[in-house]
């Protein structure tokens, strides 16, 4: 790592990771994904693949879904989508999907409902050992980052991911992106331990 104060800042639109058992159901019977591009993290991509979302009478359409299949179905949505669906979505990490709210996927085939499952992501901060270890931060911290730039921000309670197969970045969702008026090429620092 060349600097590694400089850390890749990205930003996540909402997005759908689907069990085998939902993507068969959505997409049809040993359905594949199909990779649409690589992400940073290693062995995560984004899919040609999209479904839709539907609560109630609201609906959002075609949501990407990010590979590869997961153990279990989620949604990832901003707060701005959630105001959208009317769908009390709660702030938690990936994987985290305790007391979380079900909603209605539609795919090309079929349509599921997930009893739960659909959450806000919390901002996090990937790192694997060998990076964290020169930053000197740890699993389950939180740091405080700086994203310079035309509306310069700070993002307090910003949690640690640490893996030893996770590359270093700093993952937002478009509602943080657009509060920091975030452009490629902009990097964020960190400027506080917890």
């Amino acid at each position: 790592m060349a600097n590694p104060k400089k850390i890749l800042i990205e930003v996540s639109n909402r997005h759908a990771h689907l069990s085998k058992e939902h993507l068969n159901a959505l997409f049809g019977e040993n359905y594949n994904l199909t990779i649409n591009k690589s992400l940073s993290q290693p062995n995560q991509y984004s899919t040609n693949e999209k479904i839709t979302l539907i609560h109630q009478d609201r609906k959002i359409e075609n949501v990407r879904v990010l590979g590869p299949p997961r153990e279990s179905s989620q949604v990832e949505i901003s707060r701005t989508d959630a105001f959208h669906l009317k769908i009390p979505a709660p702030l938690k990490l990936s994987g985290d999907l305790e007391e979380s709210p079900g909603i209605i996927l539609k795919g090309p085939i079929g349509e599921i409902k997930l009893e739960k499952g659909v959450i806000i992501s919390h901002r996090h901060l990937h790192a694997s050992e060998d990076e964290a270890r020169e930053l000197g931060i740890q699993h389950n911290q939180t740091v405080v980052l700086k994203v310079p730039g035309l509306k310069e921000t700070i993002f307090c309670k910003v949690l640690v991911r640490v893996h030893p197969e996770h590359r270093l970045s700093f993952h937002i969702d478009c509602d943080d992106g657009n509060a920091c008026f975030f452009q490629d090429g902009v990097y964020a620092e960190i400027i506080e331990l917890n």
